[in-house]
């Protein structure tokens, strides 16, 4: 029963960690060569391939390290505005990079590893928070199942309805989808 119900909460968080990417980073794809997400348009399908086809042409007519720049440019802007410095700092000084006089010139391979950083420590800060509420149950549990005599019965089968009915009671989701999508913005 437990690995049944740990495979059911692995797949609905992947689902929900792959729609908040989506929903965030929308805006980013669809910035990046014209826009990746398909949209509805009022032109007829000749007019739609004309401008395909000329879209085709300026593709051509450029290098791989130009196109290379234009798509990653808007991750690198997005990546900057996400990163903590002090991350990014230490990330150029173990590549050696120090003389780096704007963030614009930050390499993309040092860039990278930074931001990861950043968002597990966000991630971590996330968790702690939602984390505390939930062992301040289980300590109050705990100790009124003591003062009753009841050392035999585990508070954790008590505790767990407490757990989700504050969950429910604070609009938890709400919250944790609310914040992450604040803490990316």
């Amino acid at each position: 029963m437990k690995f049944k119900t740990r495979k059911i909460l692995t797949r609905v968080g992947s689902a929900l960690m792959l729609g908040m990417s989506l929903f965030n980073l929308g805006a980013l794809w669809s910035k990046q060569s014209g826009g990746i997400l398909p949209r509805r348009s009022k032109l007829t399908r000749k007019q739609r391939q004309e401008q395909i086809g000329s879209e085709q042409e300026q593709i051509a007519q450029i290098s791989q390290e130009e196109a290379f720049e234009n798509t990653i440019a808007p991750m690198k802007e997005f990546m900057l505005r996400q990163v903590r410095t002090k991350d990014l700092k230490l990330f150029l000084d173990l590549s050696g990079k120090q003389n780096i006089e704007s963030y614009s010139d930050v390499p993309i391979s040092t860039l990278i590893p930074a931001f990861i950083i950043s968002e597990l420590k966000t991630g971590f800060e996330i968790g702690f928070l939602i984390f505390i509420p939930f062992i301040v149950v289980d300590m109050v549990v705990a100790s009124t199942l003591m003062a009753l005599g009841m050392m035999m019965l585990p508070p954790v089968m008590i505790s767990l309805p407490f757990k989700i009915l504050l969950f429910i009671l604070v609009d938890g989701w709400h919250f944790i989808i609310e914040k992450l999508i604040l803490s990316i913005r």
